[in-house]
């Protein structure tokens, strides 16, 4: 499946979760179906291949993929496997959460810093992030020692340096500017 065709499925699946207000259990179902193909990678190997016949897809679908999910994405693993298209559902599941993300407002952020910091602290820089921005801001922390001091932070295609290293940088070259 296209990205594009993932993209369509994902935005249908999230307006009719959203017009019948069943988001969560919808968006639950669809974790749960990625965590048993993760789970078990058999069963992912012959439902994502090519060669496997739509019969055999729809029964390891409804064994092992579909137990306790709601009904729209047990219905939606069903039509993707019936229109062999179900190699895209990993794809229809990040769109899905992307479509969500972006309608509850929330931006994901990764920041770098150069030493271990404590939960406080990236929650105090989270809710700053969060004050700039005005969004709900969900932040992924990854320690960097070449920044000496001071944080990195990206989010989308902008980004904040506040490096110590950064700072040594622009020193130099205005510096070797100088001279």
């Amino acid at each position: 499946m296209s990205e594009a065709a993932a993209k369509r499925y994902a935005e249908a699946l999230y307006e009719l979760a959203s017009e019948k207000n069943v988001l969560e259990p919808v968006s639950e179902g669809l974790m749960k179906v990625r965590e048993a193909l993760r789970e078990n990678p058999e069963a992912a190997k012959s439902f994502f291949a090519p060669r496997v016949p739509a019969t055999e897809k729809r029964k390891i679908a409804e064994e092992k993929l579909l137990g306790g999910v709601h009904e729209y994405v047990a219905n939606l693993v069903r039509l993707l496997v019936d229109r062999r298209r179900e190699c895209g559902f990993l794809s229809l599941v990040l769109r899905f959460f992307e479509l969500r993300e972006s309608a509850e407002g929330v931006l994901h952020a990764t920041i770098e810093v150069a030493r271990d910091t404590n939960d406080e602290e990236i929650a105090a820089l989270n809710e700053k992030l969060s004050t700039m921005t005005k969004k709900k801001v969900v932040s992924e922390v990854t320690v960097v020692p070449e920044l000496i001091g001071g944080v990195r932070i990206t989010i989308g295609s902008t980004l904040i340096d506040g490096s110590l290293k950064k700072s040594l940088d622009t020193l130099g070259a205005r510096l070797k500017a100088a001279v």
